[in-house]
């Protein structure tokens, strides 16, 4: 039984009749799927991601087409400098060395125990909060590498947050002179969606940007998306994550003229826990 489980998971359609079709001409097809957060370990919710990626990667592979399997880590945002500054308070790395997913996640829950009060205030130099950061990264990526190797799955490329900061900045900057983004009294550049089909429901405004000029992440995954269409020029893109404002990233693709609602398809579920 537990044998079966395993080739279940690993090779949902090994020696499947599917191999033998081909369902019109080969198509472009990406898949973005597991995609943790850097500094936190493998958790239920990504198995759950990742087997289903790895299903959609294998079929659309059984059919012929040209799959790009994307790992979309995060590795950006504020929580990123929360923990740097825990760590450096009083992280150790000789116990990151030796287990470092143990170790952050030690650090992270104390941090959230405690809501962040007992962490200095003081800025850490940059060059020491970039070299934490790369050699975090390096650490996640060693561990998540294990992990995939256990499960028999297999990705083309590993993207992260932060490839998309400038590119997200350079959307905003777009969406302004367009007249389809503004700021708003606190400073913050926001935009009015239309997702809404209520008329008597006024429309959304989601934020794109902070009013320290720093991105969002919802920002970066809309560059993201529109890097990976420009790049790839996909016939279909299959996004495996949570329930969420997903509708939020087209409808602002679409607004700056990439109508990617044809190529997207969402394979949604309920998120166990954030991370």
């Amino acid at each position: 039984m537990k044998n079966n489980l395993i080739k279940f998971l690993q090779y949902p359609i090994r020696a499947s009749p599917l191999s033998l079709l081909r369902l019109g001409s080969p198509q472009t097809v990406l898949v973005d799927f597991s995609s943790p957060n850097i500094a936190k370990p493998f958790h239920l919710g990504h198995f759950r991601a990742t087997v289903t990626g790895n299903f959609v990667r294998n079929i659309n592979e059984a059919m012929h087409h040209r799959v790009v399997a994307i790992n979309y880590l995060g590795d950006w945002g504020t929580q990123f400098d929360l923990l740097a500054r825990a760590f450096h308070q009083y992280g150790s790395w000789d116990k990151l060395n030796t287990n470092p997913m143990r170790h952050l996640q030690e650090i992270y829950v104390r941090v959230n125990q405690e809501n962040g009060t007992s962490i200095s205030t003081q800025s850490i130099p940059d060059s020491d909060r970039v070299s934490w950061w790369a050699r975090v990264r390096e650490m996640t990526i060693a561990h998540l590498e294990q992990t995939y190797s256990r499960m028999n799955v297999r990705f083309t490329v590993f993207e992260y947050e932060s490839d998309y900061v400038d590119a997200a900045k350079r959307l905003v900057d777009r969406l302004l002179a367009a007249g389809l983004a503004m700021y708003d009294s606190d400073g913050v550049v926001v935009f009015r969606t239309s997702t809404t089909n209520d008329s008597s429901v006024p429309n959304p405004r989601i934020s794109l940007l902070k009013s320290d000029g720093s991105t969002l992440y919802l920002t970066r995954d809309i560059a993201a998306a529109i890097s990976r269409y420009e790049r790839y020029h996909f016939d279909r893109i299959h996004y495996v994550v949570s329930l969420n404002k997903f509708e939020l990233v087209l409808d602002v693709c679409n607004s700056v003229g990439h109508r990617l609602s044809r190529f997207v398809f969402q394979l949604a579920f309920l998120d166990v826990r954030t991370g």
